[in-house]
């Protein structure tokens, strides 16, 4: 490919025109110094104002006038500007056109090389994978490895230094799921979710913390409901004494002969009834209604 034309130095041979000649401005300069000189030092007053009103817009529309013939030669002025900028603007377009093609093709061939290089890094996973312990499809092509500056040495160990990295991880892996399995059947404890937690990328101290953890909650919560049927059982016993020291009772007042009660001590042993608040542990109050149903007492809840 020839570069003569690259190398071609462009020369822009223009002429400028800078110059913007105003061949009446000593009039208009007339005039307005004249506006200067007779506005300078004007004193307002109930009879000049209307007319220096009048005055004002006259000046204003002046104003205008020569803001209106400014913007007017300035287009005209810029007027070659903006038609060389058009014809230089086609030029780059032109030129454009010619490289977008080239750019197209520099991009294809770049990716033809880069595809070629992975390929040569597909065949060097694939043959060195084994020697590893890994499969191929565990090793993600990164694109630092097909970068086309790099030598056929360094892309070679760069593959093998990533290989080299998982294996390292899965060993490590596979070691911790070890130290966990080991811990869980030591304690005789469901493995499973322990084990999620390391695939979670928790460390197997910090798991076998939280199994520490959850084992003595587990020992506490057993002692409580050990203790909880103790108490129960120890209930149960109780009332069934109470129940056998009521029979025992009533067998005794049968045995008793009866004797006449004068009426004023009938009245005293006629049945009352007394509320009362007891307060106290759950065992202190099961012994009380025991003690106080054995003497004949009728209890009931409100």
């Amino acid at each position: 490919m020839s570069n003569e034309l690259i190398n071609q130095e462009i020369q822009f041979d223009v002429e400028v025109n800078t110059s913007v000649q105003m061949k009446n401005e000593d009039q208009l300069n007339t005039l307005v110094t004249e506006v200067e000189s007779k506005m300078a030092g004007l004193v307002f007053t109930d009879e000049n104002v209307p007319e220096a009103k009048e005055t004002r817009a006259t000046l204003n529309k002046i104003i205008k006038q020569i803001d209106t013939g400014r913007k007017g030669v300035k287009n005209e002025a810029l007027k070659p500007v903006a038609d060389f900028e058009k014809k230089m603007k086609g030029f780059v377009d032109r030129i454009t056109n010619v490289i977008n093609p080239i750019d197209e093709g520099i991009k294809e061939f770049e990716e033809s090389q880069k595809n070629k290089r992975k390929k040569v890094v597909e065949g060097l996973i694939n043959e060195s994978a084994v020697n590893f312990d890994l499969e191929p499809s565990e090793i993600i092509i990164q694109d630092s490895w097909l970068i086309k500056s790099i030598s056929d040495i360094k892309r070679t160990k760069l593959v093998t230094d990533e290989m080299t990295r998982i294996q390292q991880e899965k060993q490590k892996l596979a070691n911790e799921l070890s130290i966990i399995e080991s811990y869980c059947k030591a304690l005789n404890l469901d493995d499973g979710g322990w084990l999620l937690q390391i695939h979670q990328g928790v460390s197997s101290p910090e798991v076998m913390k939280s199994i520490d953890e959850y084992n003595q909650r587990e020992k506490e919560r057993i002692e409580r409901e050990k203790q909880f049927e103790i108490d129960r059982q120890a209930r149960i016993e109780q009332q069934k004494l109470a129940e056998q020291s009521s029979v025992k009772v009533e067998s005794e007042k049968c045995a008793i002969p009866k004797k006449e009660v004068p009426d004023k001590e009938m009245e005293m042993l006629a049945t009352q009834t007394l509320i009362l608040k007891f307060v106290g542990t759950e065992i202190q109050l099961t012994q009380l209604s025991d003690f106080i149903t054995s003497i004949g007492i009728h209890v009931e809840k409100v």
